[in-house]
């Protein structure tokens, strides 16, 4: 787990103008609100598949 949450800070933080994170989660609703609640994005978006399909 600490790998992978090294990986993803690294990725992260290289982002200069967008970033795409796709997480696979079985619960999609879920772990939207979770990176929502967690203030990860700041400013940023948190779109689901439904969201994207509008565009």
């Amino acid at each position: 787990m600490e790998r992978t949450r090294r990986l993803l800070y690294v990725c992260v933080s290289r982002a200069v103008d967008s970033l795409v994170v796709v997480p696979f989660a079985g619960d999609p609703a879920a772990a939207k609100l979770a990176i929502e609640q967690s203030g990860i994005t700041g400013e940023g978006k948190v779109l689901t598949e439904a969201d994207l399909a509008s565009f």
